[in-house]
């Protein structure tokens, strides 16, 4: 009997060892799972890696982080701390001059330029123009976003791998020969809509004139209808008031129809809002000194 109880003795013990075991590697699991998910770390960009068409004019790569990062209050200090994590360059090695943004930063003219909804974990690249006030980035060519890891955006926040995105700019040739495609396009539907509408209101013009009652000798209608002159008088008269009354319709109408076709050319010819510096390095000298 004690062989017996001893046996289930140390049996107990082995199996609350295991448990014991099992208990301890879930935990630790947990724990690196935890910090994994935890580690601050960069969650998307703008453009995407090997996104392509990106503009080449104005160029700004956006960075969103899984944290709220703290904007610096100064846009020279913010380039102080953090260009020097941040690089562009073409295939050839290349390198562009950028410059850095918080989007949130309060009263910075970026924040004008972000209409996304998380700006408080998300900074900018720019690439900087030179001092003639010309583009440094080029159509058609791909370009690598370089971020080093070591970036300290505060609070712990701190990127611990490197990461690369690689995009490329939009082939102007193409998009000229789309634009004059589009251009072509619209110019010969507005003509073929001109030449239908005008159809359409001179049929329409036709058709009022038909309706519209000839002058009358109101004595010899008389003589020829038996009806006293002034019913026949009265009579012409009502018609002609109501082709007159159908004209001035027609007419509202396309009034209303060429000022709403008017709106639609101003709205297509209308310039969209573009951010444009045109006035070289003294600008970016002006905004880094704030």
């Amino acid at each position: 009997m004690k062989g017996n109880k001893g046996m289930l003795k140390a049996g107990n013990i082995k199996r609350l060892l295991a448990a014991i075991a099992v208990v301890v590697v879930l935990g630790i699991s947990s724990a690196i799972g935890y910090c994994a998910e935890d580690e601050f770390k960069i969650v998307k960009t703008y453009p995407e890696n090997a996104a392509e068409g990106m503009a080449y004019q104005n160029m700004s790569i956006k960075i969103w982080f899984n944290r709220d990062i703290k904007p610096e209050d100064s846009l020279k200090e913010a380039n102080r701390k953090y260009k020097k994590y941040f690089s562009i360059q073409d295939e050839k090695g290349k390198e562009l001059p950028v410059m850095v943004a918080f989007p949130k930063r309060k009263g910075g003219i970026f924040s004008k330029l972000s209409k996304d909804g998380d700006e408080s974990k998300m900074l900018m690249v720019l690439v900087a123009i030179d001092q003639t006030g010309k583009e440094q980035a080029q159509p058609n060519t791909k370009y690598t976003l370089k971020i080093k890891k070591g970036l300290d955006l505060g609070s712990g926040n701190v990127v611990k791998e490197d990461k690369q995105v690689s995009f490329k700019t939009l082939n102007q040739s193409t998009a000229n020969k789309v634009n004059i495609g589009m251009m072509v396009f619209m110019v010969g539907g507005m003509i073929v809509f001109s030449v239908v509408d005008n159809k359409k209101k001179q049929a329409a013009k036709n058709a009022d004139n038909k309706k519209t009652p000839k002058p009358i000798n109101p004595y010899k209608e008389a003589k020829r209808t038996g009806k006293p002159v002034e019913e026949i008088i009265k009579k012409n008269q009502k018609e002609r008031q109501k082709a007159e009354a159908r004209r001035e319709r027609t007419r509202l109408k396309n009034a209303e129809e060429k000022q709403e076709s008017d709106k639609i050319i101003m709205d297509v010819n209308k310039p969209k809002h573009k951010y444009v510096d045109k006035s070289g390095s003294k600008r970016w000298k002006k905004l880094l000194d704030k």
